[in-house]
């Protein structure tokens, strides 16, 4: 069965089905109640049964509350009327019958108001079966049609099926734009995997893995500790004395700037000067080592900076300040980044109050290569640095008695130097927490 078929009453169409043969539907719309024929057409309900009758008539064979009353109660009720009507009338014999009659006449009553009850329940209960299951119906079918409706539009409006499910076009556009997404996916991860390996094992970051590398046995214990990791950067205190390498134990998170580059070849000539100079405390200044001894008895005996000035005027004797040597520093073509740089490496020292002339290592190769460039047997071509960064570095802190750890953002500087035969290895040149500097 299929199709639909209307309400009697409003007119209202529902679609048919077979569980709605023979049972009372109620319309959504009227309210009305209505039974679905075998034929498919919808017919209003009967009208429900009449007043009970009395309990000495029979009840119709349609009565559904005759199946309740019992066969041998009317019998009883004849008989009494007929000896009623042939002998003398008897007190007793007629107040019983009446009394029987009365409790069988309740009785019968009651069952068949129960009967009712009972089958109106069943009726409403059948009616709201009857509508729910019609609007389920009506929503499935409405779901229905708004599917096949988006389907149609998504093949566009090209009969029920699509020309891409007729060919597998779009099941093979699908597969390929996946395939894609895949295959970008994994080329982005071992990318990346690459990239971290790189980076993790980079000659930078195996400079810092060193510089932060656990100790010796002798040296694993309060107050050599410390200073046995700050020895390992290149230099530990600045030309005023002031610490510029820190006991990191731990560099994660490290960034790394592009490497800069000071050609050689612009400092051999500062250099090959600064050779030839010492510094003075008293004067202060810079001179040539072989005049510093007249420039020392002088000041010893004349204690006067306009004096001293005359002295080396007449003598010849150049005494330079610091502003003076870095201006020429400067002047030779650098920037001032790295101008400070070649300063730094050149005044800084490797440990404190150090006496040598040289303060450390890279500043003695420096100043060596200098005047092996005068005899024309020059082996540096550059000098590189990079400025290094990161976040929660593992500090050792001294409070006294015992380290302790703790966490500090770090900033510092790497330096090789680069030769004709190749580029040397990175090592760190000062290293100090963020709140230091």
């Amino acid at each position: 069965m299929s199709g639909t078929f209307p309400c009697p009453h409003c007119g209202a169409t529902y679609p048919r089905s077979p569980k709605l043969v023979g049972r009372l539907v109620r319309c959504t719309g009227c309210k009305q109640v209505f039974v679905l024929g075998e034929d498919g057409i919808a017919r209003p309900d009967a009208p429900a049964p009449g007043p009970v009758a009395p309990a000495r008539l029979t009840p119709p064979a349609s009565d559904p509350s005759s199946a309740l009353q019992s066969p041998q109660s009317v019998p009883p009720v004849k008989a009494v009327a007929e000896t009623a009507s042939s002998a003398p009338p008897r007190p007793d014999a007629d107040n019983a019958a009446r009394t029987g009659t009365t409790r069988r006449t309740v009785s019968q009553r009651l069952a068949k108001v129960k009967t009712e009850k009972f089958e109106q329940q069943r009726r409403e209960m059948a009616t709201s079966l009857n509508s729910v299951i019609a609007t389920a119906i009506e929503q499935h079918d409405s779901r229905a049609e708004a599917e096949q409706a988006k389907k149609k539009k998504a093949e566009g409006q090209v009969g029920e099926i699509g020309p891409a499910i007729l060919t597998g076009e779009g099941e093979r556009e699908a597969r390929e734009r996946r395939g894609w997404a895949v295959g970008c996916a994994v080329a982005l991860v071992a990318l990346a995997l690459v990239l971290w390996l790189i980076l993790r094992h980079s000659p930078e970051q195996r400079a810092l893995d060193a510089f932060c590398a656990g100790v010796d046995q002798a040296d694993n214990r309060y107050g050599r500790r410390a200073p046995a990791i700050m020895a390992r950067s290149v230099v530990q205190h600045d030309e005023s004395n002031r610490v510029v390498s820190a006991p990191f134990i731990s560099l994660p998170q490290v960034r790394f700037q592009k490497p800069r580059q000071i050609p050689f070849v612009k400092i051999r000539p500062f250099l090959a000067e600064y050779a030839a100079l010492v510094r003075l405390d008293q004067p202060a200044g810079w001179v040539k080592a072989d005049r510093r001894d007249e420039i020392v008895k002088f000041w010893a005996a004349f204690p006067n900076q306009n004096l001293l000035e005359d002295m080396c005027r007449k003598n010849g004797i150049v005494l330079q300040t610091t502003q003076q040597i870095r201006a020429s520093l400067t002047a030779g073509g650098l920037d001032e980044d790295s101008s400070d740089l070649v300063w730094f490496l050149l005044t800084a020292r490797a440990r404190a109050n150090t006496g040598t002339a040289h303060p450390n290592p890279i500043a003695a190769r420096l100043l060596a290569d200098a005047l092996q460039a005068e005899e024309g047997k020059p082996s540096l071509v550059a000098i590189e640095w990079l400025v290094f960064s990161g976040r929660k570095g593992s500090l050792l802190f001294d409070p006294g008695a015992k380290y302790q750890v703790v966490n500090r953002d770090f900033r510092g500087r790497l330096i090789r130097l680069v030769e004709k035969s190749g580029r040397g290895s990175w090592a760190v040149l000062d290293l100090l927490p963020e709140t230091v500097r």
